[in-house]
């Protein structure tokens, strides 16, 4: 299911394992990406549409 990708990712600063845990996370998150049939959802992530549902906010 899927592509396997191995990334490396270097903290320029002293981190727990924890920390380090997280921000290999984060870079994991940036190198996603997103199929989706609901435009109004992927633009409203992708920031071109503006999310007026406060509810919707929360998402986001």
């Amino acid at each position: 299911m899927g592509t396997t990708l191995r990334q490396v990712v270097t903290l320029q600063f002293k981190a727990t394992n924890n920390q380090a845990e997280y921000e290999a996370l984060i870079a994991g998150l940036n190198c996603i990406q997103v199929f989706s049939d609901s435009q109004l959802v992927i633009n409203q992530v992708n920031r071109a549409f503006e999310t007026k549902d406060e509810v919707l906010k929360k998402y986001l």
